[in-house]
């Protein structure tokens, strides 16, 4: 990110989000936000892909349901929420926040049903760019290794 200047960082309370944004340089000027943290995975925590099949049978976060957690509805909301705040206020924005909530929020931002998220492979310290090509929502920059 070179260091970029931001109008606005926003940083998920959770602490991989937090460290990224320390190493990164900007947690003396991040804000907090719990809207912005990791999908409550509820009973589904802590366990691989394999033991959820186990469980569920043939499971997927996009279009299973999350005992005890919150709904893709659920996460749509709240990232649809944040995208709609930060569009409000303008300006450049960073957000420190994690991969499953991340690849919600840019569906919300791009108008997409949240279940698209699974077509957003994000990595570890990625970077990403949303913003507007002709006026319109757009993926400018998607997965680039960063750190």
């Amino acid at each position: 990110m070179a260091g970029r200047r931001f109008d606005q960082v926003l940083c998920s309370p959770l602490q991989r989000a937090r460290r990224t944004c320390e190493i990164a340089g900007y947690l003396p000027d991040a804000s907090i936000d719990p809207e912005i943290q990791e999908w409550d995975y509820g009973d589904c925590t802590g366990f691989t892909r394999a033991q959820l099949a186990e469980r569920y049978g043939a499971w997927s976060i996009w279009d299973g349901r999350v005992p005890n957690g919150e709904s893709i509805e659920d996460i749509a909301a709240r990232a649809l929420g944040v995208s709609a705040r930060l569009q409000l206020r303008g300006g450049s924005v960073a957000l420190f926040a994690h991969g499953h909530f991340l690849r919600v929020f840019a569906t919300q931002f791009l108008g997409l049903p949240p279940q698209a998220g699974r077509h957003l492979a994000l990595h570890t310290s990625a970077v990403s760019v949303l913003g507007y090509d002709d006026g319109y929502p757009a993926v400018l920059q998607w997965n680039r290794k960063a750190l």
